[in-house]
């Protein structure tokens, strides 16, 4: 596998990993590093983000989330985080906007689904995530399903079955 040095993404990547296995000093210099490179890579924001909530630090998941694009599926992070950081009100305004539209842009289910994850509403979430699958939608490529952002319906029978449906064979990896 080659990995491009000058590339934000594998430091994301790995600086994720590293916080989910609880070691968040390392992970925070890998994202740092990646930000380095490009400072408006979409991954390597949301991945910065979620690393920010775990050490936590609220404050930079903010200013990170609020980098990230008002476009499917990247703001579906940013409602994420805005939920999780208790700030559901601001996690709404990015959602109401994208259920109301039809038609839905491409991966609009996959950010609806991220977004109700962060509000807890599991029903919607696993809701959004069928209509993403019928769609096509490549939402298992996006983030790890064993990240703590799927904890809420990791062990349900349709979460289950959409991973098979989406011929997810990589669902049990960290990245």
């Amino acid at each position: 596998v080659f990995l491009d040095p000058f590339s934000p993404l594998y430091p994301g990547r790995i600086g994720n990993v590293l916080s989910m296995l609880g070691r968040h000093a390392e992970g925070l210099v890998e994202i740092n590093r990646g930000l380095e490179i490009d400072s408006l890579n979409q991954v390597t924001l949301l991945k910065g983000a979620m690393v920010a909530m775990r050490i936590p630090d609220t404050a930079r998941a903010r200013v990170l989330a609020r980098k990230i694009m008002n476009v499917p599926p990247w703001n579906g992070f940013s409602i994420y985080v805005h939920a999780r950081l208790g700030e559901p009100a601001a996690a709404r305004r990015i959602l109401a906007p994208m259920q109301m539209r039809n038609p839905r842009a491409w991966n609009a289910q996959t950010a609806i689904a991220y977004g109700a994850l962060g509000l807890g509403d599991t029903a919607l979430a696993l809701t959004a995530l069928e209509r993403a699958t019928d769609r096509g939608e490549i939402w298992p490529h996006f983030v790890s399903h064993t990240g703590p952002e799927f904890d809420s319906i990791r062990n349900s029978a349709r979460f289950q079955a959409l991973l098979r449906r989406s011929g997810d064979q990589v669902h049990d990896e960290l990245i």
